[in-house]
């Protein structure tokens, strides 16, 4: 699992297009703290958004006012 969650922090990092919160906080630390220690706090982000999602029910919003 942990392996899984770094690779999704590095796919987001490098490979999404798009922009979004998680992305933006991610690029922003890593200028400030290195790309690597910038991974391992998006994967554990995705990790905290996940179980909150598993132990909700709730679907995942993109926006905080949705």
């Amino acid at each position: 699992m942990r392996r899984a969650l770094y690779q999704a922090a590095n796919v987001l990092i490098h490979h999404s297009r798009g922009w979004c919160a998680l992305k933006s906080g991610a690029v922003r630390l890593a200028k400030r703290l290195g790309l690597g220690k910038a991974k391992v706090v998006l994967a554990r982000k995705l990790a905290v958004a996940m179980h909150k999602m598993w132990t909700t029910g709730e679907d995942y919003r993109l926006t905080a006012a949705a």
